[in-house]
């Protein structure tokens, strides 16, 4: 069985669903909620990007996730190659699986009331779950600056320090500005949430852009995966004759990711 996914395919139709997604938030999150002043038969619930539990958050954990596994997959052919920076990639999809199980769970939300009264944060750190998590960024950038500067290849370090801007631009910068706008006004009016939007959609396409960095990296760097990994300007194999598609059973079996 031979499964071709292409990284470019792949990011288009995510980002498609993003949109979508953006679309029927704008329609029942922002429209219907402070124009109509109506719950449209419960789907402000289910499609508004700034509540939780819902089809967005269910999107976004499921993104994280898939993050987590790509990085897991190279985690483990880098340590089956006997490389050191394996723990680098362990690491970071320990990271995305945490990040995939606060989403869907709301953890970080649960950290506001008990800092912001030990602290007494006001303004851009009203919603102080920020302090933490900006603390655990820091750390990690430490960590990671050496193979993000020193070991990974020039495309895939642009493309992982991109996604990560996006990322961390809407998850902390916009939360900063729609903490300080709650604080100042006391009001969750459409302003809020439209700021509110604008950080979920940068945090979905952030992640996106993540995932097809990642399945590029592998259609680069690791070509003779089991789930074996390809680009476009390779020739194509076949999955007869190939040892890049192990067997199994007796079958040749192969995922093949072309970009």
């Amino acid at each position: 069985m031979l499964i071709t996914s292409k990284p470019k395919t792949v990011f288009g139709i995510l980002c498609s669903v993003i949109a979508l997604l953006l679309i029927m938030h704008l329609i029942f999150g922002v429209y219907a909620n402070y124009y109509l002043n109506a719950t449209a038969y419960g789907l402000v619930d289910l499609f508004n990007m700034d509540q939780e539990h819902n089809i967005p958050t269910l999107f976004s954990s499921l993104m994280l996730l898939t993050c987590s596994l790509l990085l897991l997959l190279i985690a483990t052919a880098k340590r089956k190659d006997g490389n050191k920076e394996h723990w680098y990639w362990h690491g970071m999809a320990a990271v995305f699986l945490f990040l995939s199980v606060d989403e869907i769970t709301s953890l970080h939300e649960r950290f506001n009331g008990p800092i912001r009264n030990a602290l007494e944060t006001s303004g851009a750190l009203h919603f102080a779950w920020v302090i933490p998590y900006a603390l655990l960024l820091l750390a990690l950038a430490g960590l990671y600056a050496r193979f993000v500067f020193k070991i990974l290849p020039g495309q895939t370090r642009t493309l992982m320090i991109l996604s990560a801007a996006i990322f961390i631009g809407g998850a902390l910068g916009l939360e900063l500005l729609g903490s300080y706008y709650f604080s100042k006004t006391g009001e969750i009016d459409l302003t809020f949430a439209l700021m509110a939007t604008v950080e979920e959609v940068m945090e979905m396409f952030g992640v996106v852009l993540f995932i097809y960095t990642l399945m590029r990296y592998l259609a680069t760097e690791h070509k003779s995966l089991y789930f074996h990994v390809g680009s476009d300007r390779e020739e194509d194999l076949s999955p007869a004759t190939s040892p890049a598609y192990p067997l199994r059973n007796g079958e040749r079996i192969a995922v093949e990711s072309r970009q």
